[in-house]
């Protein structure tokens, strides 16, 4: 039997643009907060470059709230982990690219790509 988790979607508001991404992850915090949506803050780290990323709950109001703010800070993607640990990337066009399986492990942050929640004291990433 496989282990269960609990499904997540990641988004961050992050762009090109590195000198908007601390304004752009404020507003995306606030709006969050005034949606009264339960997140946690997160560290998204890609190719080595950290940004604020927000995790929250996998289910039907999220799922929504997070495809929204996809298009609204015109971001490429979201990350959705199921509750057998399989990491995907979503598209604004509905496709996923799937990307690996959980991975906790203490060597999780020397690689170039993983995310850290600072509450939990908690790093992953996706391995295939």
């Amino acid at each position: 039997m496989r282990a269960q988790y609990t499904p997540f979607l990641i988004i961050s508001a992050s762009q090109d643009n590195i000198s908007r991404n601390a304004e752009l992850s404020c507003q995306l915090a606030s709006e969050l907060i005034a949606s009264e949506i339960k997140h946690k803050r997160c560290v998204g780290v890609y190719k080595g470059d950290k940004e604020t990323s927000f995790l929250l709950k996998d289910n039907k109001k999220n799922r929504a709230i997070v495809e929204y703010f996809l298009a609204k800070y015109s971001q490429e993607c979201y990350l959705e982990m199921s509750n057998e640990g399989r990491g995907s990337l979503v598209y604004p066009d509905g496709k996923t690219e799937y990307i690996g399986m959980l991975n906790t492990g203490k060597d999780v942050v020397k690689r170039k790509n993983f995310t850290y929640i600072p509450e939990t004291y908690t790093a992953f990433d996706f391995v295939r």
